[in-house]
């Protein structure tokens, strides 16, 4: 990593920070990441974060400040490649509206000309407002005369048989069929109560990254395998095809885990596919 670039890049992300009086307090009671990894964004000492975490702890970073995450990040890449020589990232704005002009209506019409477009005009009103007239008639008689049918139609079905209908025992639970899910198909449902980052690695090739927030679920499917990747592994559960896994974590751990149509078990993370890009924990 070029170190100069990199303390250009923080330097740049601490200003429009305090320009803005937001603390790391605030920042870090937002986004649930430790302090400490605030201030080593801030002051350019990158290597001591968790590199799998490095990109998602920028973003919401920049999130939290109202900067936009995807220049941040692009910024970042830039930093550390030595390349970086413009300001951090732009604030999200809309462009102004452009504001359209009108040209100034014609002058020097006849007066014959004009008084003749009027009256076409008025006529025009006119007979638009007579048909709506009888338009208003002919809906209103309509109604009106058929009024009594329906009114007088009676249901020929007791009384009695409706309430039965209507009244469900409230011990009776009603159960929701979930959606069938084909064959050879695992369908991982992962639920946040806690903020967490998720790396999922489904069928050994497909990666993706993810932060989860309280309320949050998170769908995805593979054909025979996931491998995971779980930060504040306290914070997540886990279902597959709609069967509650036994999954626990610890508040800010690390955790990774196989599942496949046998269920789950608990691995190490360097034997997670891609752990050498990935880096040490």
């Amino acid at each position: 990593m070029n170190k100069d670039a990199l303390l250009k890049f923080a330097e740049e992300l601490k200003n429009s920070r305090t320009e803005k009086k937001i603390t790391l307090e605030q920042i870090s009671a937002k986004t649930r990441i430790d302090i400490k990894f605030l201030k080593a964004i801030e002051s350019g000492e990158i290597e001591i974060l968790p590199e799998i975490y490095i990109k998602a702890f920028i973003k919401e970073y920049a999130k939290t400040i109202d900067l936009n995450p995807e220049n941040v990040l692009k910024k970042f890449e830039l930093a550390k490649s030595g390349l970086s020589d413009e300001p951090v990232a732009e604030e999200n704005s809309e462009k102004p509206e452009t504001k359209k002009t009108f040209e100034n209506p014609p002058e020097n019409i006849p007066k014959s000309e004009m008084k003749e477009k009027t009256n076409k005009s008025n006529i025009a009103l006119l007979i638009g407002a007579a048909l709506f007239v009888i338009l208003l008639i002919i809906i209103f008689t309509f109604f009106s005369g058929n009024n009594k049918e329906i009114i007088t139609e009676n249901s020929t079905v007791p009384e009695e048989e409706i309430k039965k209908e209507i009244t469900v025992d409230k011990n009776t639970e009603v159960k929701k069929e979930q959606p069938a899910i084909p064959e050879g198909v695992l369908k991982l449902r992962i639920s946040a109560s806690d903020t967490s980052w998720v790396k999922i690695i489904s069928d050994e090739s497909v990666a993706e990254e993810i932060t989860l927030y309280p309320g949050m679920d998170k769908y995805t499917a593979a054909g025979s395998s996931f491998h995971l990747i779980i930060g504040n592994s306290a914070g997540i559960n886990l279902e597959l095809n709609y069967n509650k896994l036994e999954f626990s974590g610890n508040e800010n751990q690390v955790k990774s885990v196989f599942i496949n149509s046998e269920g789950l078990k608990y691995i190490k993370t360097k034997d997670v596919p891609g752990y050498d890009e990935q880096g040490t924990n």
